[in-house]
C-alpha cells in the first residue's frame, strides 16, 4: 500500500483567475478531498506527505514536504484532483524517477501512433478518496521534465461549463469510457493547462 500522498500542486499566480472559474480559495489554497492547489509559487512544483523519504526533486520537478489544506466547498462543484500532467522528453527516465524517489509504481503504459503516456498514482487520502494520478506524457523538445497541467473532477460538468462565462470549452469524451472532459481557455489567465472532468 502506497503511503506517499499528494498534499498540493504549487503554481504561480494569484486567486482571481481561479475564483472566476468557481473555485473557492482559502488563503493561498484551493482545497480538495485528495490534495490542493497552492498559489503564489515561483514555479509549478509538488508538495507531498512521504513518511521516511527525503525528496527534493523528481527528474527536475521540485518536491517538498507539505500539509494538505482542508477541502473546500467550490461553487463550480469541484471535488477532487483527477491527475497532474508532467511533460518529459523521456518517459522511461521520468517514470523511473517517480518510482525511485516517490515509490509510486508505474501502473500503466499507453502507447499510440501519436502519444506515449505512463500513469502512476499517489496514495489515497485519509478519508479513502482515491489518490491523484500522475500522468507522464512524452514529447519532443528540451531535455527535462516539468509540470504542464492539472485535471479537476467536478460533480456536474455541464453545469460547471455553463457557469464559466465561456472560459471552459464544450465537454468532449475523455479517454476513460463514460467520462467527459472540458478544457479551460488560456483566456482565463491560469499559469498552466487546466481541465475539468466528470466523475
Amino acid at each position: 500500500m502506497n503511503e506517499v500522498r499528494l498534499t498540493a500542486l504549487r503554481v504561480p499566480g494569484g486567486a482571481d483567475a481561479w475564483r472566476s472559474l468557481g473555485f473557492e480559495v482559502v488563503g493561498d489554497a484551493i482545497g480538495f478531498a485528495n490534495g490542493a492547489i497552492r498559489l503564489g509559487a515561483d514555479e509549478c512544483s509538488l508538495d507531498v506527505e512521504a513518511p521516511g523519504r527525503e525528496v527534493t526533486s523528481v527528474d527536475g520537478v521540485a518536491v517538498a514536504n507539505g500539509v494538505r489544506p482542508d477541502a473546500a466547498v467550490h461553487p463550480n462543484g469541484a471535488v477532487e484532483l483527477d491527475h497532474v500532467v508532467i511533460m518529459t522528453d523521456s518517459i522511461e527516465r521520468t517514470s523511473a524517477a517517480i518510482e525511485d524517489e516517490l515509490g509510486l509504481e508505474q501502473r500503466r503504459l499507453r502507447e499510440t501512433d501519436t502519444v506515449r503516456q505512463a500513469f502512476h498514482r499517489f496514495g489515497d487520502a485519509p478519508d479513502g478518496t482515491r489518490g491523484c494520478i500522475v500522468e507522464v506524457v512524452e514529447r519532443p523538445g528540451p531535455t527535462g521534465a516539468d509540470i504542464w497541467g492539472v485535471v479537476v473532477i467536478v460533480g456536474d460538468i455541464d453545469w460547471a461549463v455553463a457557469e464559466s462565462d465561456g472560459l471552459i470549452g464544450a465537454p468532449k469524451p475523455a479517454v476513460q469510457p463514460g467520462r467527459w472532459i472540458a478544457s479551460v481557455s488560456r483566456a482565463a489567465g491560469l499559469p498552466l493547462a487546466v481541465a475539468v472532468m466528470s466523475r
